[in-house]
């Protein structure tokens, strides 16, 4: 198991059941502490959610730079929205929100949300593994649409030697909107920031409404 699930510190990694993801920073032997019995030892990882002790033969490593293989980029997109529609779930949850995660591709919004006092809302998650500089949307569907007072969206970026945690951006419709007022429609290279119906922010749009989980419904 060692010689097949050895990583060195700093690594990123993601644990392949529970989506969470983060940076080795050593190894341990505490057997008490230890995910899997079996293991020979385990690895301390930073989260988000602070040190977790995970086993070698659930970790997987994770490279934020790397694009998706042309043959399956598809495939990659769809487990990536799962993923960040996943971490939003969790982030939600954690603060006392109710959520249902609609089927893939539903219009609109990718979770139901109930408030812990009941207000019914929309959520749209947008996650990028690869740290986009931009975040996309459809048009017609989000950016130049009627804006609805109860659809949210949360822009997630991983985490990186940049930024060490995942970076969620909340923002609401109406903000959302905004941003795409500020986007020239032609960026420094000449390539349209609009290509076949979709808009493109910038990410720096989008910093100042990092983990602004207060404006959603109480």
């Amino acid at each position: 198991m060692e010689a097949n699930h050895t990583f060195n510190e700093g690594t990123h990694v993601k644990h392949i059941s529970k989506l969470t993801e983060g940076r080795i920073l050593g190894v341990t032997r505490i057997r008490s502490l230890f995910e899997d019995p079996k293991s020979v030892f385990e690895y301390r990882v930073q989260t988000r959610e602070g040190i977790k002790i995970y086993s070698p033969a659930n970790l997987e490593v994770q490279n934020v730079n790397d694009s998706a293989v042309t043959s399956g980029k598809s495939q990659d997109r769809t487990a990536t929205g799962r993923d960040g529609v996943k971490l939003v779930c969790d982030e939600l949850t954690r603060l006392g929100y109710k959520c249902v995660v609609m089927p893939d591709n539903n219009p609109g919004f990718d979770i139901a949300c109930h408030s812990p006092e009941g207000a019914a809302f929309k959520v749209e998650v947008k996650y990028s593994k690869a740290g986009h500089a931009d975040v996309h949307l459809q048009i017609r569907s989000h950016l130049e649409s009627k804006l609805q007072s109860d659809l949210f969206y949360v822009f997630l970026r991983p985490m990186s030697d940049v930024n060490p945690w995942l970076e969620f951006s909340v923002m609401t419709h109406g903000e959302v909107q905004a941003a795409w007022a500020k986007q020239p429609r032609v960026k420094p290279d000449g390539t349209p920031y609009v290509i076949n119906g979709t808009g493109y922010i910038e990410w720096k749009h989008l910093t100042e409404y990092l983990n602004n989980w207060n404006k959603l419904p109480s």
